[in-house]
């Protein structure tokens, strides 16, 4: 099995998770205004950690770095939305308890929601990669600007709840 941009999806439980939001995007995601439907749901970079498939998931409308448990785990819906500090090779990371009937329990890092800033599936996957590089290898001290890029704990500009809907970022 693959996605759609044709690398190899072995796992089961990534090929659920890929095959889980593209319905999601489907059935209640597309017609919002934070949908960009120059996107579509790829993962990336999935790889075993602590008992869990750790690697990010772009979606049309947010990529997250996701902590999925190797085998469906119920979700706790009174866990759901609480924080979890998670130790990763980059450092220690709040990661936000989420879920879904079909796929169970998992933990996600926002990297960027909405995804207007992306202008096609190639721009989000170099984001992605150089994300994941970023969070998965052994911190370094070094600016949170290097090479231009934003850390995961570094504070994006603010947006208005306008401007989050309407998917324009001139708005504050």
């Amino acid at each position: 099995m693959s996605d759609r941009a044709g690398t190899a999806v072995e796992n089961h439980r990534i090929a659920e998770l890929i095959r889980r939001f593209r319905e999601i995007g489907e059935t209640s995601m597309r017609d919002l205004p934070l949908y960009n439907a120059a996107l579509e749901v790829e993962a990336l970079g999935f790889r075993q950690m602590d008992g869990h498939w750790v690697g990010v998931l772009i979606t049309p409308w947010f990529m997250n770095l996701l902590r999925l448990p190797e085998e469906p785990v119920a979700m706790d819906l009174a866990a759901i939305g609480r924080k979890r500090t998670i130790a990763l090779p980059s450092g220690e990371r709040d990661l936000i308890q989420g879920g879904d009937e079909m796929i169970g329990a998992y933990e996600s890092l926002s990297l960027h929601s909405p995804m207007f800033a992306f202008q096609s599936q190639h721009a989000a996957r170099q984001e992605a990669e150089r994300r994941l590089i970023d969070l998965l290898q052994a911190s370094q001290e070094s600016s949170p600007q290097e090479n231009g890029r934003l850390r995961a704990d570094d504070e994006l500009p603010k947006m208005s709840r306008r401007a989050f809907l309407r998917g324009t970022a001139s708005e504050v």
